[in-house]
C-alpha cells in the first residue's frame, strides 16, 4: 500500500510541461521576471520557483495567488526548487498561496524554502511534499496578525524527507492541518526529517496516521503546543511504511506545561534490528500524551523531569520504560511483558527526587519482566514506594516467596542491600541493613510469572 502511495505521488507531480524550461521562475510554460511579487489576486495554471537557479516568490498585504489550470492544461501544482533554489514568503493577514494540485519544496538535489508569517496561509488541494529526491525542503509557519493565525493546510498527505531532508516548524500560534497521513523518509540512512511544533496555541493535526520511520526523524511538541492525530497511530521508528531497507531512528519529545500529543495509539520502536528500527518517546515538564502507548523491543518511553502524564494504557512489549525523578502518571493500565524493562531513577528520598509510577488502573507484570534501579545519588536508607496501581497489582508469587499474598525479593544495591516488596497496589523498595546473598539480580518464578530485579550504582542524568 505504501509503495503504491509513493509511486502515485511521483507520477502525479511530474510537471512535464515545465520541466524542460531552463529558467528561474516558470508559470504556464513561460518565463516571468524574478522575483515574482504578487499584488492583488492572480491565477496561474502551474508554478515553478527556482527551476534551474534561484527564484523567489513574495505574496504580501492580503494578496492571493491561485494555482489552478481550470479547464486548460496543467496540474495546478507549485514547486519551490525544481533543480535550483526556490524561496517563498507569504506574509500579512489574508495573504495566500492556494493550489488545486500538490505543493513541493526541495526536489531533485534542489532546495526549497517557504515562510508563512503574520496571518498568511498556504492551501494545497492535494499533497504537500518537503525534501524529495536528495533535495532539501524547509517550511516555517509562525505568528498572527489582527487575530488571524498563519496557517498551512493540505487536503491529502504530507510527505517529508522522501529521499531527501525535510523540516517543518510551526510556532507562535500558527497551525498546520493535514487531511490524510504524514509519511516520512524512504528508509535511507541519510534521510533527515524534523517536525517541530512549539508555543502556546501552535497546532499540528493529521487526519490519518503519522509514520516517522526514516533514517533519522525528530518530532518536538513543546511550550504549550498541540500535536494531534486523533483517528490514527503515531509510529516512531517501528519500521512500518518504509520504502528502503535500512532501519529507522525516530525520537519524539513532548515537553512543557500544556504541551500535548493526541492519538489513538503511539507505537515506539520496532524489533531493535537494523530493519525493525528504534524509537523513543520522552514526556517531560508537565506535558501529556493522550494515547495508548506500546513500547516495543527497539523502543524507549522516558518520563523525564517533574510530572509526566500518559492518559491512556501503556504496554511495555519488550522495550524500556524509564521513570526519572518525579511522577509518571498513567491514566489507564500498565502491562509489562517478558523482556520489558522498568527503570526507576533514584536521586533522593523526598517526593520528586525519585521516580514514581502512578497508575490509575491495574498493573500486570509477566514472566521475565525486569525492574532496574539507577542510583543517581546516595543510596537511600529508607523505604520508597516507587509504583502504585490503584486498580491492583498483578504478580503471581510462588509458594516460596509468598506470605499472605505478598511477595518479596532481595537483591544487592550499592552500600546498602535492598528488597522489593509488594502490597495489593504498591511496589516498595526496602533497605536491608544485613547483607543478602549474591547474585545482585534474580528471577522470581511463580505460577508462570517472574520478576527480575537489578540495580546499578550510578547513571548520568
Amino acid at each position: 500500500m505504501h509503495h503504491g502511495i509513493r509511486n502515485a505521488w511521483f507520477s502525479a507531480v511530474a510537471l512535464a510541461s515545465v520541466a524542460a524550461c531552463r529558467a528561474d521562475i516558470v508559470t504556464e510554460g513561460a518565463v516571468i521576471p524574478a522575483p515574482f511579487n504578487v499584488k492583488g489576486n492572480k491565477t496561474v495554471s502551474d508554478l515553478v520557483i527556482g527551476n534551474m537557479n534561484m527564484g523567489t516568490l513574495q505574496i504580501t498585504a492580503g494578496s492571493v495567488l491561485t494555482v489552478d489550470p481550470g479547464s486548460g492544461r496543467g496540474f495546478g501544482s507549485a514547486t519551490f526548487g525544481m533543480r535550483g533554489l526556490g524561496k517563498g514568503t507569504i506574509t500579512g493577514k489574508g495573504s495566500s498561496l492556494t493550489t488545486k494540485g500538490d505543493i513541493r519544496l526541495g526536489d531533485t538535489v534542489s532546495t526549497g524554502q517557504v515562510q508563512v508569517e503574520n496571518g498568511g496561509n498556504i492551501k494545497s488541494g492535494a499533497n504537500l511534499a518537503i525534501g524529495l529526491g536528495f533535495g532539501d525542503g524547509t517550511l516555517t509557519a509562525s505568528g498572527m496578525q489582527d487575530g488571524m493565525a498563519s496557517s498551512v493546510s493540505a487536503s491529502g498527505t504530507l510527505f517529508i524527507g522522501i529521499g531527501g531532508n525535510g523540516t517543518v516548524t510551526i510556532s507562535g500560534g500558527a497551525t498546520m492541518m493535514v487531511g490524510k497521513d504524514v509519511m516520512s523518509g524512504s528508509g535511507q540512512s541519510q534521510d533527515f526529517e524534523r517536525i517541530r511544533v512549539t508555543g502556546k496555541g501552535s497546532k499540528f493535526s493529521a487526519g490519518g496516521n503519522v509514520q516517522l520511520n526514516s533514517g533519522l526523524t525528530e518530532l518536538e511538541v513543546s511550550a504549550g503546543a498541540n500535536f494531534s492525530a486523533p483517528n490514527g497511530t503515531v509510529l516512531l521508528g517501528t519500521g512500518e511504511g518504509r520504502v528502503g531497507r535500512t532501519g529507522s531512528d525516530a525520537n519524539a519529545m513532548v515537553k512543557g506545561n500544556g504541551s500535548i500529543l493526541t492519538a489513538k495509539t503511539v507505537d515506539v520502536g520496532g524489533d531493535g534490528s537494523e530493519i525493525g528500527g528504534t524509537g523513543s518517546l520522552t514526556i517531560a515538564d508537565g506535558a501529556t500524551v493522550d494515547a495508548s502507548v506500546t513500547v516495543n523491543k527497539g523502543g524507549t518511553l522516558i518520563g523525564k523531569k517533574g510530572v509526566k502524564n500518559a492518559d491512556k494504557n501503556v504496554k511495555d512489549n519488550g522495550g524500556k520504560v524509564t521513570v526519572a525523578p518525579g511522577d509518571l502518571n498513567i491514566g489507564g493500565s500498565y502491562a509489562q511483558l517478558g523482556g520489558g524493562n522498568l527503570e526507576v531513577d533514584l536521586q533522593g528520598v523526598i517526593a520528586g527526587q525519585f521516580g514514581f509510577l502512578n497508575i490509575a488502573g491495574d498493573a500486570d507484570f509477566a514472566a521475565g519482566s525486569i525492574l532496574d534501579f539507577a542510583f543517581m545519588g546516595p543510596s537511600p536508607s529508607q523505604q520508597l514506594t516507587f509504583l502504585t496501581a490503584t486498580g491492583g497489582l498483578n504478580i503471581a508469587p510462588s509458594s516460596t516467596n509468598c506470605a499472605m499474598g505478598v511477595f518479596t525479593c532481595e537483591f544487592s544495591g550499592t552500600s546498602i542491600h535492598y528488597e522489593v516488596a509488594s502490597t495489593s497496589q504498591d511496589l516498595i523498595l526496602v533497605p536491608l541493613h544485613t547483607p543478602v546473598p549474591e547474585p545482585s539480580s534474580l528471577v522470581l518464578a511463580g505460577l508462570g510469572v517472574a520478576l527480575m530485579v537489578g540495580a546499578r550504582r550510578t547513571r548520568k542524568a
